[in-house]
């Protein structure tokens, strides 16, 4: 796998981007072939806000369950293993019904810019999984929040931007349908809205 320096994240194969939100039948359709699509993704960080990334994932990495806790101790493991700083406390049990999940991350000292401490993150994952990640710049928990510097936030947001999703119309009240088949509820799910909206719905699914 390998991405132009520019690129964030892309499709693996095929692409699976919307051409019209105003047709929600066909965001359906779109999101149902998305969620479980392959992403790429290949994300830089500087030491400082790797560390604020790993602290952000064992945070929410609590707060889910199935495939969204078993990715997040993925992150958690690589990033420790990129970083090589004795700081075991950021783990996640994997548990023993956990999914088996295909995706992949590895994490490691940037060899382009070695003297800056700057680290690759890079890796695959369903698109609903790079999607949770991405969604940083939107609401989410404040316990998360306050580890996650604003511009980190937005860097992650910058992924689903790239796949063609647009996060500010799918945080629209209007999509929530599509927002509960992206996680997994069902398409009529009261669960976004009488849980607080997107927020809810994504701790309990992804974040």
């Amino acid at each position: 796998m390998s991405l132009p320096p520019q690129r964030t994240a892309k499709w693996h194969d095929a692409e699976h981007a919307p051409d019209n939100w105003s047709d929600e039948a066909a965001l359906l359709r779109t999101i149902r072939k998305a969620r479980n699509a392959r992403v790429d993704f290949n994300w830089r960080f500087s030491r400082e806000d790797l560390v604020c990334v790993r602290e952000a994932v064992h945070e929410w990495g609590h707060r889910v369950t199935g495939r969204y806790r078993e990715f997040d101790s993925k992150m958690l493991r690589a990033i420790n293993e990129g970083l090589a700083d004795g700081q075991n406390a950021y783990t996640l049990v994997r548990r023993s019904n956990a999914p088996t999940l295909d995706a992949d991350v590895r994490c490691y000292a940037d060899p382009d810019f070695a003297d800056s401490g700057r680290f690759a993150v890079e890796g695959w994952a369903p698109f609903d999984i790079v999607f949770g990640y991405g969604f940083g710049d939107g609401p989410m928990h404040p316990a998360t929040a306050v580890r996650l510097p604003v511009h980190v936030a937005r860097y992650l947001t910058n992924s689903i931007e790239e796949l063609g999703w647009s996060q500010n119309k799918i945080m629209d009240p209007q999509f929530r349908r599509v927002l509960n088949v992206l996680f997994g509820f069902g398409v009529n799910s009261g669960a976004a809205a009488q849980q607080g909206g997107a927020t809810k719905c994504l701790e309990k699914q992804r974040l």
